[in-house]
């Protein structure tokens, strides 16, 4: 039996990038493996010499709610002495309610895989993010609709005054 601990925040800004890590140490009474962040979750988990640990985004492919990129491999050596380090790279591409998967195996006689920890992460997106996406995104839109209809009434407005004969 080994330790994990990590830390995913539940609340991320939409386009903003978070370093994930993952830890598991082989000693479960060695504490070093907790300085991670505050709001940690440590768990006990099975463990070996070889694990992998892969976050996943459930969604479907050409819709994805997360971009993931990893810093190191999926599959490492778990070190008696010490803990390993997975860091994960994660960047919301949406808003609102989005899920992430955990999922954590050991791997025995080569590569046969067990998975022994498996967890949802529900992280609510900020959705003031999206207003300056649809700017963005539209802006060519709002010139055509709200800008330049505004500079032709002002225009127009100011050619009025000016051409009106002043009183005397």
């Amino acid at each position: 039996m080994g330790s994990l601990v990590y830390h995913i925040p539940d609340t991320m800004v939409k386009k903003k990038t978070y370093t994930l890590r993952l830890r598991i140490n082989r000693d479960t009474s060695d504490k070093s493996i907790l300085l991670i962040d505050n709001g940690s979750v440590s768990t006990v988990i099975k463990t070996t010499s070889k694990m992998e640990i892969i976050i996943v985004d459930p969604s479907p492919p050409e819709d994805k709610s997360f971009e993931i990129i990893k810093s190191n491999d999926d599959k490492q050596i778990v070190d008696n002495d010490s803990y390993t380090e997975w860091i994960y790279n994660v960047t919301p591409l949406k808003s609102g309610n989005l899920k992430l998967n955990i999922i954590i195996s050991i791997i025995k006689s080569g590569d046969k895989k067990q998975v022994v920890y498996f967890k949802d992460i529900r992280v609510r997106s900020n959705p003031s993010a999206d207003f300056f996406d649809f700017i963005k995104k539209y802006w060519q839109w709002m010139m055509t609709t709200l800008v330049i209809p505004l500079v032709v009434w002002w225009w127009r407005s100011r050619k009025k005054k000016v051409g009106r004969p002043k009183k005397t």
